[in-house]
């Protein structure tokens, strides 16, 4: 019996000494870790990413031929940092963090003429913070589009879970939307984006965020689909307005828990974002297009 007791203590300090390591294993594993450069840092739940990295892109100013090549403008950058990053729902995400102007605000317009027009805007709006409509009730079937520094060859065909925010460096207009150039292309759910463009508190700087994300009520996610193909309808322009309409109210009213990467995640990764010390108004003379390669703190 006295033997048998030992054993049975032992067995139990043994499983104990498990469930300490593994709970300790798993305070460390839950550690934020951080990834900056040059004043900008961003720390981020290492669970929820595959990769994360660090990129300098190289000023481009707008060229001489400005606004003849109308698409060239949409590569007019000045030199920013990218944090490229890939979630653990194999979704893919960015925040760019780039100057909103300078000592020279008519130079950077000029440089920079469309980035210049949608930090303008999106200063606009988040000092007015209107209230954004929905809907199309004149039968038109593409949105409203709001400032985006992610420039397409597209339009914003939807505007859901639209919201103002705020972080510890500002504020930002958050929004889910999806691009498309006709009114009856891919069914909502394919390239859908959940977006995030804002400012610093002293208006400095810009930080603009794009995600990829799902919902498992937007059917146009699992595969390439068009509204037709879904539908089995050949739909005019109206009645695609309507599918859209509907699609906005549906995912609005969704929690954003039940989207992959959760809503809220992408807003705390976004909180995490620091400036000590950046001076994005003298990048364009130090940066080219590299990776920057970091070990995370």
């Amino acid at each position: 019996m006295r033997f048998e007791n030992h054993v049975a203590c032992d067995s139990t300090m043994r499983l104990m000494c498990f469930v300490f390591l593994l709970t300790c294993g798993q305070l460390v594993a839950a550690e934020p870790q951080t990834i900056g450069a040059h004043g900008v840092s961003l720390a981020y739940d290492p669970a929820a990413f595959t990769t994360v990295k660090m990129r300098e892109r190289a000023a481009k100013p707008a060229k001489a031929d400005y606004p003849a090549n109308v698409f060239a403008v949409a590569e007019t950058f000045p030199a920013h940092l990218v944090i490229a990053m890939r979630t653990r729902y194999q979704h893919y995400g960015g925040v760019t963090v780039l100057p909103a102007g300078g000592e020279r605000p008519e130079r950077y317009a000029k440089a920079y003429p469309r980035v210049a027009e949608q930090i303008q805007a999106l200063e606009q709006l988040l000092k007015e913070r209107p209230k954004i409509p929905k809907g199309r009730s004149e039968g038109g079937w593409q949105a409203q589009d709001l400032p985006t520094l992610r420039f397409k060859n597209a339009g914003q065909t939807f505007l859901s879970k639209v919201e103002c925010l705020t972080f510890g460096w500002g504020s930002a207009v958050a929004y889910l939307s999806q691009y498309a150039q006709d009114a009856s292309d891919w069914a909502v759910g394919y390239n859908l984006a959940y977006e995030i463009h804002g400012l610093t508190s002293d208006g400095a700087i810009c930080v603009s965020a794009e995600f990829e994300v799902a919902h498992r009520l937007a059917p146009g996610n699992e595969q390439k689909r068009s509204v037709e193909e879904l539908t089995g309808k050949n739909l005019n322009d109206r009645q695609y307005a309507d599918y859209l309409s509907r699609m906005e109210g549906l995912l609005d009213a969704q929690p954003n828990e039940s989207f992959q990467p959760p809503l809220n995640s992408i807003h705390d990764l976004l909180n995490g974002i620091e400036f000590r010390g950046a001076k994005p108004g003298r990048w364009d003379s130090r940066f080219k297009d590299r990776e920057i390669t970091l070990s995370p703190k």
